[in-house]
This record gives C-alpha cells, structure tokens and sequence, in this order.
C-alpha cells in the first residue's frame, strides 16, 4: 500500500501546547499507542486519520492507506522550531494533567497578596485562604502574614460596617417614633382646625392627626400650624407649685419627663418654663440654656414670653454676652411692645454688668420709663434698676424720683417690698 508524506507528517506532529510555567510543563508523558493518550497529547491517532481519508475516497477511487510500519516515527516528537509553526487547538484539547497542579495552585494563592486597587478581596476568596492561614507553619515569605491581616481588617470593616447601619436605623426608628399621642386639635394658618389624636414625628416635622371615629389620618405640617392645643398632663401642676415654692430638685425630674413625652404638643413648653426657672434657682444656668437650644433648634417660634425672659437670664448668668445681645436686638426689632420693654430692660441688665451704668440708664431702664408707660408689667422693674444705677452713681435726687414714682404707681409690686426692705 502506498504511503502518503503529508499522513505521516499529520501522525508525527504534535499540536504545539500552551506554554505552561512550572516543572509539569517538561515532563514527559507516557508513550501509549492508544487513542486516548494521543488525545490526551494533543495528536491525532493514526486510526481515526487513516478512516476520515479512506471514507473520503471510497467513493471516488480505490486507494487505500494503512499505518506506517515504523510507529516510532508517528509517535516520535518533532523539534521544537517545527512545532512552534503549527496553530494551536482550543485549550481543552491539549490540556494535559500534572500531579504537581495542587501545590503551584496553592503557592499561588499563598504568595497572591497583591490585589487590583479599589477592589477589596469576595468573601468566597477569603474563605478559601483562611484554611491557608496555618500559624503552626514555617514560612520565609511575609505573602501569609500580609494576608492574615487583610482578612482581618476587612472583616473588623464589616463588623463595623454593620453596626453602623444597625445604629442608623435604631435612630430612624425612633426619630420617627413619637414619644406620646394625646387628644386635641390643630388650628392651621389658613384658619381651619382639625381635632383628633395628635401624635408628632420629628424626622418629617409633620402632625399625624387621626380621627377617633374614622381612623382617618390627616398630616399637617409644622409650617402650617398656627396653634396647637393638648390638655396638660396631670404631673405638670404640682410640679410647678414645688417649682415656685422653692423646692425645685423635686420637681425637676417630673418636668424633664414631660419635657420628653409631649415634645412638641404645647405642654412641653409650659414644661420648659418652669424647668428653666427651677435651674436658675439651682444655679445652673448651663443646663438651662442647653434645655432652650434644644428647643430652639426644633421650633424657634416657641421661646417666647416667659419662656424667652428666663432664656435671657440664664444667658446672662452664663457670661454668653455675645448671643445674648444678639438676641436682645433681634426681639427688640421684630417682637411686640412687650416683648421690645423687656429686652430693653435686659440690654440695661448687660451694661450693668460690664460696669457701664451711664449706658444702662440711657439705652435700657429710662428708655423704658419714658417710651413704654403703657407697658405696665415692666415698669416696676425699670423703675427699681433705675433707682439702683442712680444710687450707684450717687444721684440722689434722681434716686428720690425713681422711688417715689414706683411706691405710689405701683404699692404691690415684688419690686416695691424689695424697695421699702432697703434691698
């Protein structure tokens, strides 16, 4: 039978394999006549060659081939330069098995400690190296140790991570929860009121008005309130009363409560008051002006009247003369008349302080004396500072007038006792 070139060089040649590193890329395989090592090797076996051809030309000639007689040379390994020219097949098909893949496998997830920049390590990695992590193991490179802390800063990150987020919505949670729902009614800006269980939700400033009868919830802003009424817990009276008896430390803890539970219903307010009134008499101004922020920092507009006086006092016993002023001014140009005599009175009470007498008289007590006589709460007040600056300054005839004008206008005054004791 005649024997063609091109079959025996198709049979001899094997198909250039991938360059592979490590030892496993230089060891021999076993020279097996069987097809599946030839596979396995990436050759094509002489019988599967020998059929394709002679079904190929069955039909149109007689010519058969056979196998060569010297199989050494079809098994035979061609020089290297001759196997570079040859193309590749797909990577499974020269894929060759190598007893030492497990352990270049895991000299390279052991030595692997460099990582795309911004792109932390899965879990499932770390998962696989941490069996890796033997501590018992000696070692000569620094690959493991530089690992074993990467797994553990990462995850210390997780950890918190998550108790970050659980924080976050812990304080959602009770942002948006309401201290109390009480019964009441909700008068708007534009003139209609709404009555229902009023319950307050901080993080959204908005009034959740639900009605008793239908379960029907109406949300009001806090913008569009114009009064909000709620009757006073039974606790906020007697506390009040130990308040301006003089026994404040028993009804600080009470108000503090309220101040809590109705927070932002209206009793919280008439809470503050009296809170403030029982730090002053503690003398503890710094918790009194902390209790205002924290209500300013929610509804501005509720530190007025009382509330506002007792703010400014302890503003004042604190030494915060900058935010005072700052606050006088601002209620001196835009509050009412009463509220304008007061903060003058209070600009009086600065300069007093500071040793400038002559500029309390003139910008605070007697330009209330003279411009607010209507204002009939503060002039008791402004008479009696006036009387005092005077003295100070050793006017004695101003002194007799400003006595005088407050003992016969005003008899029952607390200034007037204070006045007739020579305090």
């Amino acid at each position: 039978m005649r024997q063609l070139p091109h079959i025996n060089r198709l049979c001899s040649s094997p198909i250039r394999p991938i360059p592979r590193q490590g030892p496993c890329s230089k060891t021999p395989m076993p020279e097996a006549s069987g097809s599946w090592s030839s596979r396995k090797r990436g050759r094509m076996p002489w019988r599967i060659a020998t059929s394709i051809l002679n079904s190929s030309q069955g039909a149109s000639g007689s010519t058969k081939f056979a196998a060569p007689e010297a199989s050494a040379n079809c098994m035979s390994r061609p020089p290297a330069e001759e196997r570079l020219k040859r193309p590749l097949l797909p990577h499974r098909l020269h894929k060759t098995p190598c007893p030492q893949a497990p352990m270049r496998r895991l000299r390279r997830q052991r030595n692997r400690t460099v990582r795309p920049p911004g792109r932390p390590p899965s879990l499932r990695l770390l998962r696989n190296r941490l069996p890796i992590m033997n501590t018992n193991e000696p070692r000569s490179f620094t690959g493991g140790m530089a690992m074993t802390r990467t797994i553990v800063s990462h995850t210390a990150l997780r950890r918190a991570l998550s108790a970050t987020i659980a924080a976050f919505f812990c304080f959602a949670i009770a942002l948006n929860a309401s201290a109390i729902e009480a019964p009441g009614a909700i008068t708007k800006k534009s003139g209609g009121k709404i009555p229902g269980i009023i319950k307050w939700q901080p993080a959204s400033k908005v009034y959740l008005v639900t009605d008793p009868k239908t379960a029907v919830q109406v949300r009001v802003p806090l913008s569009e309130v114009a009064k909000i009424e709620v009757k006073d817990p039974p606790e906020l009276e007697p506390a009040a009363k130990l308040v301006s008896g003089g026994q404040p430390a028993l009804a600080i803890p009470n108000l503090e409560k309220i101040l809590k539970d109705y927070e932002m219903l209206g009793p919280d307010i008439k809470a503050a008051r009296w809170l403030a009134e029982a730090y002053m008499k503690q003398n503890d101004p710094k918790k009194a002006v902390a209790m205002c922020d924290r209500i300013i920092s929610v509804n501005p507009a509720a530190v007025s009247g009382d509330l506002a006086f007792l703010y400014w006092e302890a503003l004042l016993a604190d030494n915060q003369m900058a935010r005072l002023r700052k606050a006088v001014s601002d209620a001196i140009a835009q509050g009412n008349r009463a509220v304008a005599a007061k903060a003058l009175i209070m600009r009086g009470n600065i300069e007093k302080k500071q040793g400038n007498l002559k500029e309390a008289l003139v910008d605070g007590y007697l330009r209330v004396v003279v411009l607010f006589q209507d204002v009939k709460e503060v002039q008791p007040e402004a008479l009696y500072e006036a009387a005092k600056c005077f003295e100070a300054l050793g006017q004695l005839s101003n002194v007799e007038k400003m006595r005088k004008k407050l003992l016969a206008e005003y008899p029952d005054s607390p200034y007037s006792s204070q006045l007739k004791s020579g305090a």
